[in-house]
């Protein structure tokens, strides 16, 4: 099963805290048809969403960049063993 995170908001405050609510979905590479925006149907493979992990996160950090956020969640998505993360989501 692969995992992936979606950041639902990222708040920024004026003493330099961020804010960060962020949801953990698992879900594997289905191949499946969709519109190819022209009205023509085509088989496309790619990983899917199937199911919600644990509820909306939050996460608070003193003054980081957005870059940093996502490190930081691709750390804490890569601490469950059970679970592979998606390869965008996997600190190089």
């Amino acid at each position: 099963m692969l995992t992936d995170y979606k950041i639902k908001r990222v708040t920024r405050y004026y003493s330099g805290a961020v804010e960060v609510v962020y949801q953990v979905h698992e879900g594997d590479i289905a191949t499946e048809d969709e519109d190819d925006g022209g009205g023509r149907m085509v088989s496309v493979t790619r990983y899917r969403r199937s199911s919600l992990v644990g509820g909306t996160q939050t996460a608070q950090w003193p003054n980081i960049t957005d870059g940093e956020i996502r490190r930081r969640l691709n750390q804490r998505l890569g601490k469950d063993a059970r679970r592979t993360p998606i390869p965008e989501q996997i600190n190089a």
